[in-house]
């Protein structure tokens, strides 16, 4: 909790903390990830005699530790490291040491990736002059806030965050009034 702005884990940044892909696995203990592998195999274990996990086995172990669904980034980063780049086949037995050695490499490299991705993901332009450009064409760009960040961040973008379908009203519009028919009258006279 801030107290005057001030919190013992320094100065508060809205943005930062909204980013999706801001929430990786470099926030999370080594133990974490030891506790819900355990978890995981002991679940495992309840209904096979011989269990083991499996590289298939990681998304619900990420799952415990990250209280749901982890990123989607999350996932795709430890998918890599844990299959080696593809060298390894899903069904490859996932020893715990292993697991947890995969995991220090992704909390080593989380915060670099995830402020990467990020940075590509939010920085539109690369420089001033297609900026310009874009501005004098009315170029909007691909992606906005709302595929950036997670939540609004301001009260002003509560309206139309997630913008949803309306239902249309029937409308009935008035097709002609006294002016309009008098136009056609005109019109068809030939004196317009």
């Amino acid at each position: 909790m801030a107290f005057f702005g001030l919190t013992a884990l320094g100065p508060q940044s809205p943005f930062a903390a909204e980013y999706r892909n801001g929430f990786t696995c470099g926030i999370f203990e080594l133990e974490e990830f030891a506790s819900a592998y355990d978890e995981v195999l002991a679940t495992r274990r309840r209904t096979e005699s011989s269990a083991v996990l499996t590289l298939a086995d990681v998304p619900d172990v990420f799952k415990i530790v990250f209280h749901g669904p982890a990123p989607e980034g999350e996932l795709d980063r430890a998918a890599a490291v844990f299959s080696a780049e593809g060298s390894r086949e899903i069904s490859m037995h996932l020893p715990k040491d292993l697991f947890l050695a995969g995991v220090e490499v992704l909390q080593s490299s989380s915060e670099s990736d995830a402020i990467a991705a990020d940075r590509a993901h939010a920085a539109h332009f690369d420089s001033f002059e297609s900026l310009k450009e874009h501005r004098q064409r009315h170029i909007a760009p691909e992606t906005g806030p709302a595929d950036t960040f997670s939540h609004p961040l301001t009260g002003s973008q509560d309206i139309g965050w997630r913008a949803k379908e309306l239902p249309k009203d029937p409308r009935y519009p008035k097709k002609h009034c006294a002016e309009t028919k008098f136009a056609a009258l005109l019109r068809a006279s030939g004196y317009l």
